[in-house]
């Protein structure tokens, strides 16, 4: 089409009317089909180009804030294999808090009944959290453990203390810690001692 041809065109248009259907219609604008077109159009119209990225910039910005979540939440749906309505979701949950409740009650339970077992152990009850497993077998296994090694552990350094000493208690029947006559003969300041100790047999 020539100017001639687009004069009179728009002679034949109202003053008020618009021209943008009546120009794309008769092919004085051609529509932008690929990327390369729209490339070489941003790049001669500099104010073309932030009106674009404006609108980009708002329809990423509207895409986070609507369809984003629903989008990521599909994808992890469909990883997991998992396709889980709001209910479904929210009945999970509150099984995992259920079974979450039904461990601490347990855990509380056997803490109640193995601080009574270690404190006839004579075992400090804020050892109990090294103690407890899982199960009673467990827990027992490890008091009982706990127990000999530290008995074992406490021999060992009161064998450090005392060393291999040869003391042997004396076994005199019931003159153990009473004076006898050898002794006031030796040490007459005894006598006294002894004689009040005779009074009492």
């Amino acid at each position: 089409m020539n100017k001639a041809e687009l004069l009179a065109l728009i002679n034949e248009v109202d003053d008020n009317a618009d021209i943008d259907e009546i120009i794309l219609s008769n092919g004085f604008a051609k529509p932008i089909t690929d990327v390369e077109g729209l490339n070489k159009l941003l790049e001669s119209d500099k104010s073309l180009q932030g009106l674009f990225d404006k609108k980009v910039t708002t329809g990423i910005e509207n895409f986070k804030k609507n369809g984003m979540q629903k989008i990521i939440e599909a994808e992890v749906l469909k990883r997991t294999g998992k396709n889980e309505t709001p209910e479904q979701k929210e009945i999970r949950e509150l099984k995992e808090r259920l079974d979450k409740a039904d461990k601490e009650k347990a855990k509380a339970e056997m803490i109640s009944k193995y601080k009574d077992v270690l404190t006839e152990k004579k075992i400090p009850s804020n050892m109990i959290d090294f103690l407890l497993a899982q199960d009673d077998e467990t827990t027992e296994a490890n008091i009982e453990l706990f127990e000999n090694s530290m008995k074992q552990y406490i021999e060992t350094g009161i064998k450090a203390k005392l060393g291999d000493s040869e003391y042997t208690p004396p076994t005199g029947g019931g003159n153990v810690g009473k004076v006898t006559w050898e002794q006031v003969i030796d040490n007459p300041s005894l006598y006294n001692t002894y004689l009040e100790q005779s009074k009492g047999e």
